[in-house]
């Protein structure tokens, strides 16, 4: 499904546009179907970001309000543990995003 993984690699290049741009922000990675070549129109996208020190909860809500027509739908995990992630509902597609030290 060529068309679909053109779609969703473009939705998570614009998606992720808010979080690249906290000075934090280490490293970004497409994981995943959407990575593999391998997804279809049941696809989400699954993308992971890398930082020395986990961005705030601030940052985080600054980013997702900055991501036009996103909306949140749990957040999970625990930042004092170096990860949490993100569900992300965003033009109909389920995002999940993935936000971790390098340490961990």
């Amino acid at each position: 499904m060529q068309d679909r993984a053109h779609y969703l690699l473009g939705l998570v290049k614009r998606s992720v546009k808010p979080y690249v741009a906290n000075p934090k922000t280490r490293a970004v990675m497409v994981t995943g179907s959407l990575a593999e070549g391998l997804c279809d129109e049941y696809s989400d996208c699954d993308v992971m970001f890398y930082y020395d020190k986990l961005p705030t909860e601030a940052e985080l809500a600054r980013s997702r309000q900055h991501n036009r027509g996103a909306e949140l739908v749990e957040i999970l995990g625990n930042p004092t543990e170096g990860a949490v992630g993100e569900t992300l509902c965003i033009d109909g597609v389920e995002c999940q995003f993935a936000h971790a030290t390098i340490a961990q």
